[in-house]
């Protein structure tokens, strides 16, 4: 294997000056760290389209590899192509069914596309495999309110705030439901 640092470039490169998609070929798809580096690398230089076509080789190459799949969906997410990352974190999910980041990054991404029901059904498939569901129960609630289910929201928000009570949009979104003010819900 090669090691990553010889295949990237600094940080402080731009996005030209990544590696040619080319030379991914080496890139050990099992090394989630290596991975990481590597979509870390696409983001902070905002080269999503080379990130995404990188990682789409590497899928190609390890098809049932659900953390390529997790990264892809994030570089598609931050270059705007939801629908692209909703496919690819669906894939993430069904391929690591047992990593609560897929459905974080899924319910997630539908609540910025406004798929609500998708959310719902991805936070609660979440949820049965993570009871204390970290942010699921957030983006539960999130999308429940924007539904007009308020007391579930409440419930749910309320759930996120006693696994995590310094989150003060649980906080503030439990009780801009209360006050039936579902307009002004913080998402992030």
């Amino acid at each position: 294997h090669i090691v990553l640092e010889l295949v990237m470039p600094p940080v402080e490169e731009r996005a030209a000056d990544l590696p040619n998609p080319g030379l991914i070929a080496d890139v050990d798809t099992a090394d989630f760290n290596a991975l990481h580096a590597l979509l870390n690398k696409y983001l902070e230089s905002k080269a999503f389209v080379e990130g995404i076509m990188v990682f789409r080789k590497l899928a190609a190459r390890a098809t049932r590899n659900g953390r390529i799949y997790l990264h892809l969906g994030v570089l598609y997410e931050a270059g705007g192509y939801a629908d692209d990352a909703i496919r690819a974190l669906q894939t993430a999910v069904q391929l690591l069914p047992d990593e609560e980041a897929g459905y974080q990054l899924l319910s997630g991404c539908c609540l910025l596309r406004r798929h609500f029901e998708l959310a719902m059904t991805t936070c609660r498939e979440g949820l049965k495999r993570f009871p204390a569901g970290h942010r699921l129960h957030f983006n539960l609630g999130y999308a429940l309110a924007q539904r007009g289910r308020h007391d579930e929201a409440i419930a749910e928000f309320q759930a996120e705030l006693d696994a995590d009570p310094s989150c003060s949009q649980a906080k503030y979104n439990m009780d801009a439901v209360a006050k039936r003010q579902v307009a002004t819900l913080h998402l992030s």
